[in-house]
Formats: C-alpha cells, sequence, structure tokens
C-alpha cells in the first residue's frame, strides 16, 4: 500500500491535504511541498471573537448538534441509535440536530423514521459564513 501511496502522489498534478501539517509526511516521502495544498477543514474560531458569550440554556434540556457533511463516513446511524435508546429510557430532555447535508441524509431521515424517533431532527445545511 505504501508503494501505491508513492506512486499515487508521485503521478498526482496538486495533492490536496485537509489535515494540518499533512504535508510533513508527504514531503518526507519525497513529494516536492509545491504539489501540496493545504485547505483547511473546520473552524476559523477568529470569527467568532466578538460574538456575546452564550449564557446557558436551562438544565432541563440538552441538545446535541452536528453540523457536517451526512455521509457514510460519520457514523451518525451510531448516534441516531444511540438517540433511539434514550428515547426508550424515557430521556425525553435530550434532543438530536442534524445541519448540513450528504450523500446519507436520505437514509438517516429514514433510520429515523423507521426508528419512529421524537427526539430527532434534521435541518438543510447552513454557509459557513452563518
Amino acid at each position: 500500500m505504501r508503494v501505491l501511496e508513492k506512486f499515487l502522489y508521485q503521478k498526482a498534478k496538486k495533492i490536496i491535504v485537509l489535515l494540518p501539517h499533512a504535508d510533513d509526511y508527504i514531503t518526507g516521502l519525497g513529494i516536492p511541498a509545491k504539489k501540496i495544498v493545504w485547505v483547511p477543514n473546520g473552524v476559523d474560531f477568529s470569527r467568532y471573537g466578538a460574538m456575546k458569550r452564550y449564557g446557558g440554556g436551562s438544565p432541563d434540556n440538552f441538545s446535541v448538534v452536528y453540523l457536517g457533511g451526512h455521509t457514510l463516513s460519520n457514523g451518525l446511524d451510531i448516534v441516531l441509535r444511540a438517540a433511539k435508546m434514550l428515547q426508550d429510557e424515557e430521556k425525553s430532555n435530550i434532543k438530536f440536530i442534524f445541519v448540513g447535508d450528504g450523500a446519507e441524509k436520505q437514509n438517516l431521515i429514514g433510520l429515523s423514521r423507521e426508528l419512529e424517533l421524537r427526539n430527532v431532527e434534521f435541518r438543510d445545511q447552513v454557509p459557513k459564513t452563518k
């Protein structure tokens, strides 16, 4: 697998990485740094410095919010099954909110219906700027 990895890096015109310092690993394989482009995938905390701090909510209600891609690799079906367990235990004060889109969103909505989840809500994606 390492031979294939290096071969593909050598043949690529550009290599896009999401993790910081991934270029260190790739250049360590002898790949020129100029081929590597880092696209940060996360939160820019500097945008939120002027925001008013959240004062907290009611201890009687708790929301678990997922923001991001609804893809198979994120294992969101496991979160839905956890929501089902909490619902079955009558933990009605815990709500799960999924914000985003992706290849698995419709399957997740279907699973939510199949499990008859009342503590789960799906919302459309929101631009990062908002």
